[in-house]
């Protein structure tokens, strides 16, 4: 592996929350504490872990936690468990 944002050979064998099997998944988190319950919801211990930080800009976002974006397309507008 070259990157952090490469994929592991292990990581495509199993399945994950977000990516079945044979489709890796890149994790990403706005926060220590996020970053961290996700690592652990794996029972993986935190401390084997490197923590990578980079900046990140993102224009046109489909911001689903949106209630209006959600009217907009169909979906429902009281949804809260985002």
């Amino acid at each position: 592996m070259e990157t952090t944002w490469e994929t592991p050979e292990a990581n495509l064998k199993s399945p994950h929350r977000y990516s079945d099997v044979g489709r890796g998944a890149v994790y990403g988190s706005t926060s220590r504490e996020a970053l961290f319950a996700e690592v652990q919801h794996y029972g993986m211990p935190a401390s084997d872990r490197v923590l990578v930080g980079t900046r990140v800009s993102i224009d046109n976002i489909l911001d689903l936690t949106n209630p209006v974006v959600r009217r907009q397309l169909g979906g429902d507008a009281r949804a809260t468990d985002f």
